[in-house]
């Protein structure tokens, strides 16, 4: 009989069976024969037959399923199999985890995947389409603009090909104009000097006013007391080689006037800080500075 199909094995020798099938026939006068002897041995033969081999001599000729759903492992984190083939679909009813962060690849070059369906995908560092790094983006912490002469945001990534700075009521104490100044590691501080900046301020009723500047990126062309400026300013990495980035921006500032901002600057080396600083050496007193990048 072999297996019942439940996994269960019971042993025969064609007449009597179950773990005292030679006792049944001792009890029952029957002399040892050859015949019951061959039904019984055919029978443990097939038992192992149907069996899987360590050496994988013996395979699977059916589904392989567990015992009981959600309750068995394959292999374990200190004794896991090496590779897994598949030619099928297989459907997974939890999480697929590597066991190392940021260490095991999904395809690779030469073997990708075609097409992937999900639902939401959270990205910690990088996309790459094609020749194209696609980072998440990152707000940082609003800065209340409240004191001080400066305010930065530091330590940034070197891998940031977008920053935007933004600006909510920012307020100098005086009548001087706050400017955004770059900075880079190659030399371990802000960039006070070859902005190509132009200011253009333009208000009702006037011809529109341009500052242009060379000590950082001025939110105003000209500015008066109890001036505030809300906006954004965003640098874009214009050459990576040679750290060119262009920047573009529009600024409200409340004496009713719209301020727009564009030029370039070149660093000794990828942007890792940016600060909002005045022109001279008055405080801030009111509003926040924000960044974003990606």
């Amino acid at each position: 009989m072999a297996w019942d199909g439940s996994g269960n094995f019971a042993r025969t020798n064609g007449t009597n069976s179950g773990s005292e099938t030679w006792q049944d026939d001792d009890a029952a006068g029957t002399d040892i024969v050859s015949d019951r002897h061959d039904v019984h041995d055919q029978d443990l033969a097939d038992g192992i037959a149907a069996c899987l081999t360590k050496n994988n001599e013996s395979k699977p000729t059916a589904d392989f399923r567990p015992n009981a759903t959600d309750t068995y492992d394959l292999g374990s984190s200190s004794l896991k199999w090496e590779d897994l083939h598949l030619n099928g679909v297989a459907t997974i009813g939890g999480n697929l985890l590597t066991d190392a962060d940021s260490t095991n690849d999904i395809g690779a070059t030469g073997t990708r995947w075609k097409d992937a369906y999900v639902d939401t995908v959270t990205v910690t560092d990088t996309i790459t389409l094609g020749s194209n790094a696609v980072r998440a983006a990152v707000t940082g912490t609003p800065i209340a603009t409240t004191s001080g002469t400066s305010h930065a945001f530091t330590s940034l990534p070197n891998t940031i090909t977008q920053l935007t700075c933004m600006f909510a009521e920012v307020s100098p104490s005086g009548t001087e104009i706050p400017k955004i100044q770059l900075g880079d590691a190659t030399t371990g501080d802000y960039i006070a000097t070859g902005y190509v900046t132009g200011t253009a301020k333009v208000a009702d009723g006037t011809n529109p006013q341009v500052r242009t500047t060379a000590t950082g990126v001025h939110l105003d062309q000209a500015a008066a007391a109890g001036d505030r400026y809300s906006g954004t300013v965003t640098f874009h990495l214009l050459d990576a080689t040679n750290f060119i980035y262009a920047y573009s921006g529009a600024i409200f500032e409340t004496g009713n006037s719209v301020n727009s901002i564009a030029g370039t600057i070149t660093l000794a080396g990828l942007v890792d800080r940016v600060r909002i600083i005045s022109d001279g050496v008055e405080t801030f007193d009111n509003g926040a500075f924000n960044i974003r990048y990606e």
